[in-house]
């Protein structure tokens, strides 16, 4: 039986891949790594709490782990000032990785996003797409990147235009092509899940690609 550890297990999909991997019967241990606890308990569940920005001083969370789980993220509403959604999104994945790399880990599995591209002169698209390159050259096995597209879920904060981007396309879903069409999170949680339990050395999932991965899950 395996180990995991979640980053962002808070958010939107790391909560649905923490509930996924804790009813997993191929994990004994689910570890999950933030800013601080949740208040859930579980007899698998192990949490870790500090600095995430000081993410060499938390190693003893990615010692014996087999399976690293990246879903953590900001968003312009909640983290305006470009430096700091930086040190988020892009710093504190590549961290993780390299601490999960450090730590001999086989597989990492990394939400990305629709558009990564470090070229972009989109700077989240930028963003998300130095995060992929950064962590694609380490010494890791398996690593795996989903791009999702619109996510469908419920949120804690309230992102109007979002909410009205997935109203459209839900509502005009069969005119939408599959690689554009909003994904519930739980979807693209059993995707990371399933992914992470198949051997794929590094590759890039797209929208489409993640319902037909959702799909096959265990």
């Amino acid at each position: 039986m395996k180990t995991a550890l979640i980053l962002g297990a808070s958010g939107l999909i790391g909560g649905h891949v923490l509930d996924l991997l804790l009813a997993d019967g191929r994990y004994a241990e689910v570890r999950i790594l933030g800013r601080k606890k949740l208040e859930k308990n579980h007899q698998k569940l192990t949490q870790f709490s500090g600095d995430l920005f000081e993410m060499e001083k938390l190693s003893a969370a990615f010692v014996g782990i087999d399976d690293l789980f990246i879903a953590i993220g900001t968003t312009q509403a909640k983290t305006a000032d470009k430096k700091l959604y930086a040190a988020i999104d892009l710093g504190i994945p590549v961290a993780g990785a390299k601490q999960a790399e450090q730590a001999g880990v086989k597989n990492v599995c990394v939400v990305s996003s629709m558009g990564a591209d470090p070229k972009s002169r989109i700077f989240y698209s930028s963003l998300k797409g130095q995060m992929e390159a950064a962590i694609t050259q380490m010494a890791i096995p398996n690593i795996n990147f989903v791009r999702p597209s619109l996510l469908l879920g419920h949120r804690n904060e309230s992102r109007t235009g979002e909410g009205i981007g997935a109203f459209l396309m839900t509502t005009f879903g069969f005119l939408v092509p599959k690689n554009y069409k909003a994904i519930p999170a739980q979807t693209v949680a059993a995707a990371l899940v399933n992914l992470a339990n198949q051997a794929h050395q590094k590759h890039v999932w797209m929208n489409g690609e993640i319902f037909d991965l959702a799909k096959n899950a265990h």
